[in-house]
């Protein structure tokens, strides 16, 4: 019987754990669901387990380019949290 060879998987991120680690950066993994561009920022939206994080990408703080990413990637990304009333857990994730 042939048998495959799998990586862990990554902590899950709940919202609480998120901001227990507030003031520091951040290292989180998801799909990319969505992309929105809104006057020189850039929304994209997290898929997290069961988790959609909203997360921000501004050219002048964030190291790579956006056009390393699309909808539907898997990726990992580093980010700083702030808090946002708006947002669905309270706080957004600005992209490093």
């Amino acid at each position: 019987m042939n048998t495959i060879d799998t990586l862990p998987l990554p902590d899950i991120m709940a919202p609480e754990k998120v901001l227990s680690h507030k003031g520091e950066p951040i290292t989180i993994c998801g799909c990319v669901y969505k992309i929105r561009r809104a006057s020189g920022i850039v929304f994209v939206s997290l898929s997290h387990d069961r988790y959609m994080y909203q997360c921000v990408y501004i050219p002048e703080i964030c190291n790579n380019s956006l056009n390393e990413i699309c909808e539907g990637a898997y990726i990992e990304l580093t980010a700083d949290i702030k808090e946002e009333k708006r947002a669905d857990y309270g706080f957004e994730l600005t992209m490093r």
